[in-house]
């Protein structure tokens, strides 16, 4: 599923729940409302279930970019350990700023 199909799943969704959260339950028979908390909960959870399967991609996408640019980052973190000048120090990250740079795109 992409993003697009993701949003307007999640929308139509969204729709549901708060249609069927704006039902008047006074106006209903006891059956009625107990089809109705039925059909209300069985929506909220499947707004909950899409939302947590999503963040659950998300950390795997995550794990699986962080694992790529963790050899960037120990080599750099090596590089550094051997340097004792603080201006080759500041070069060697300037030189790699775009593995830091990456870093902070997957957290972004």
């Amino acid at each position: 599923m992409n993003q697009q199909e993701y949003d307007t799943m999640r929308q139509a969704l969204e729709d549901v729940f708060a249609t069927l959260y704006l039902v008047d339950t006074d106006t209903l028979s006891d059956a009625q409302r107990v089809q109705h908390q039925t059909a209300l909960s069985t929506a909220y959870s499947a707004m909950v279930r899409m939302e947590n399967t999503k963040l659950g991609e998300l950390a795997e996408q995550r794990k699986q970019s962080l694992s790529r640019l963790m050899s960037g980052v120990r080599q750099l973190q090596k590089k550094l350990a051997k340097l004792k000048d603080t201006q080759e120090k500041l070069a060697e990250v300037a030189n790699n700023l775009e593995v830091l740079a990456a870093v902070v795109r997957v957290f972004a």
